[in-house]
């Protein structure tokens, strides 16, 4: 068929909650006037009226929340296969290997081509060291994905060695940055940061995965040395520990979990965004799109080189990395970034806005997945 006439995708996933899963169905809502898009899961809450595209959610408990609606997720796989089926797709486009199922069954009871892509836990769950029953069922999942999809895209190179250590077949495996809203993370207007004091922005979950504690004994090493705030956001088990820790300083804002627009806000604001993302229980960042959303409003990046992290930044031009867990590395690279002057400072602003924008926007994104509906339809 190709892509010369109008095409029916069905985006499917298992859990769908935007914010903040945005990626999802960041490339159907900006494609949706050159193709027909439908998104089908078996949670599902979208509550931000930016996304337009029909999404449907088949688990049953209506006005409860997506957490209460989460357990009875199962209670949908049945029914998800059976929507997806009647929406009659010319090609199914799943999202995360686990949960699957449902899409897999619909593409080949439908004889519809199947693309998979995969974002990092469901690739990286074969690591883990406890296999609960979830776990099993999961990896179930990802090897009926891994053998009955058409073709599988990972979200960064990490990943796709990853994906290809854990039995996926490399001719059917390529690599799609999922990219981030160039158009909407901008930088702020003018050359200069909006803050007169220096400002530390994390964004992320508040868990041993993602070093916010790492990040914090950076930032308490250069009190008395570099003046600056923390701004933390986002939410997670470690919540209250960090709540604490806020209480005994005077230098550190936390934020909790914040809509969109208040993150890109906030990302403006800053002078670097740090995410000391690390290896935890056999896991590792697949991509960290955050890091792009940040450099996308000329915001500059410290990062540990780990997983897909490093495909994230222009190295030296953008950002730092460090090595992962180096708690004083880390703190090296804020003060390196912190004490730039106002000219070397500017270039790095303008080569992060660059790398997002010519390198992992959404728009070059879309363009490529494009490439890819049109060899699979």
């Amino acid at each position: 068929m190709g892509l010369s006439a109008t095409v029916r995708i069905a985006v499917t996933t298992g859990a769908l909650k935007v914010p903040p899963t945005y990626f999802v169905v960041d490339h159907a809502q900006r494609l949706r006037t050159e193709h027909e898009f439908e998104v089908f899961a078996l949670v599902a809450d979208v509550s931000d009226p930016a996304i337009t595209i029909p999404v449907h959610g088949v688990v049953p408990l209506r006005g409860a929340s997506f957490e209460r609606r989460m357990p009875a997720a199962p209670l949908g796989i049945p029914l998800l296969g059976g929507r997806i089926r009647r929406f009659q797709p010319d090609l199914i486009h799943q999202h995360f290997a686990t949960w699957s199922g449902p899409a897999i069954s619909a593409g080949r009871k439908g004889a519809k081509p199947i693309l998979t892509t995969v974002h990092g836990y469901d690739i990286l769950l074969a690591r883990r060291n406890n296999r609960s029953l979830r776990d099993r069922w999961n990896l179930a999942n990802v090897a009926n994905a891994r053998d009955h999809s058409n073709r599988v895209l990972a979200v960064s190179e990490f990943l796709a060695g990853e994906a290809v250590a854990a039995g996926f077949d490399p001719t059917r495996l390529e690599v799609h940055y999922q990219g981030v809203d160039t158009e909407y993370f901008t930088p702020l207007p003018g050359t200069q940061h909006a803050d007169s004091v220096p400002v530390v922005a994390f964004v992320g979950a508040l868990a041993e995965r993602k070093g916010i504690m790492d990040l914090i004994a950076a930032s308490n090493a250069l009190i008395g040395a570099v003046d600056h705030r923390l701004v933390i956001m986002g939410g997670g088990p470690l919540a209250s520990a960090i709540q604490a820790e806020a209480a005994r300083t005077s230098h550190i804002d936390v934020l909790g979990t914040l809509p969109r627009a208040e993150i890109r806000a906030q990302l403006r604001r800053a002078t670097l965004m740090a995410l000391p993302t690390q290896e935890h229980d056999g896991w590792r960042e697949a991509a960290g799109l955050v890091l792009v959303e940040a450099q996308a409003c000329g915001t500059p990046v410290v990062a540990y080189r780990s997983g897909g992290t490093p495909e994230m930044v222009d190295e030296n031009r953008s950002g730092l990395l460090v090595a992962e867990k180096d708690v004083a590395a880390l703190t090296s690279a804020i003060r390196d970034v912190l004490a730039l002057g106002s000219e070397d400072y500017l270039r790095m602003r303008h080569a992060a806005r660059e790398f997002a924008h010519e390198h992992r926007s959404l728009d070059r994104s879309c363009r490529e997945l494009l490439a890819h509906y049109a060899e699979l339809t």
